[in-house]
C-alpha cells in the first residue's frame, strides 16, 4: 500500500475532506471510546458524559487540527497532502514533499504548534462546563481515578517505547542526525 492510497486503508471509513484532503476513521477509535465509556460508568454520569466528549468530539477535532498542521506545512513549501487517517492514538496525514531539512522541521512541527491555540479553546470551554457542574468557578486539578490513570500512563509509555517513524519528534530528530 502506498501512503497515498489511504482510501483503500483497511478497518477505516470515509468521513469526507477538509480543504480537500481526504479524512478517514479507523474503527479502533470506536473500539477505544466505547471502552473508555464503559469504564467510566463506575464513577457515575458526569465521568460518563465527560468520557464522551473527551473522547470523542475533542479527541477528534484535536487530532485532525493536528494532522491539517502538517498538510498545510507541506502544502506550503510546495508539497502535496494526500489524506489523512485518524485513530485513537494519533493521525496520520499522507504527505509529500522534497525539501531541505529546515523545512522538513517546520512540517513536522506544525502538527504540535496547532496545540496552541487549541488549548485556549478547550480552557474557554471547560470554565462553563465546569462552573455548570460544580457552581464554581475555581477549577482544582486531581488525580483522576486509578482506571483512567493507568491508561494514560500506558499511552505515555507506549508513545515513548514504540518508535514509529514518522511521529512528529522523530521526524525532527532523524532529520537533524542526518544533517540534510
Amino acid at each position: 500500500m502506498q501512503w497515498n492510497d489511504l482510501n483503500k486503508f483497511p478497518w477505516s471509513i470515509p468521513l469526507g475532506s477538509v480543504l480537500r484532503i481526504p479524512i478517514r476513521l479507523h474503527v479502533t477509535f470506536f473500539i477505544l471510546w466505547i471502552a473508555q465509556t464503559l469504564g467510566s460508568i463506575y464513577y457515575g454520569t458526569w465521568y460518563v458524559i465527560l468520557s464522551l466528549i473527551v473522547m470523542g468530539p475533542l479527541l477528534l477535532t484535536t487530532i485532525l487540527v493536528h494532522e491539517l498542521g502538517h498538510c498545510l506545512a507541506a502544502r506550503y513549501i510546495g508539497g502535496t497532502a494526500e489524506s489523512i487517517l485518524l485513530w485513537p492514538l494519533g493521525g496520520l496525514a499522507c504527505i509529500g514533499y522534497n525539501t531541505t531539512y529546515l523545512r522538513a522541521i517546520w512540517v513536522a512541527a506544525a502538527g504540535p504548534l496547532t496545540h496552541i491555540p487549541m488549548v485556549a479553546i478547550w480552557v474557554a470551554l471547560l470554565f462553563p462546563a465546569y462552573h455548570a457542574s460544580t457552581g464554581s468557578w475555581h477549577i482544582t486539578l486531581h488525580q483522576p481515578p486509578v482506571d483512567q490513570s493507568h491508561f494514560g500512563h500506558a499511552l505515555v509509555v507506549w508513545a515513548i517505547v514504540v518508535r514509529t517513524y514518522p511521529w512528529d519528534g522523530n521526524g525532527c530528530a532523524e532529520r537533524l542526525g542526518k544533517g540534510e
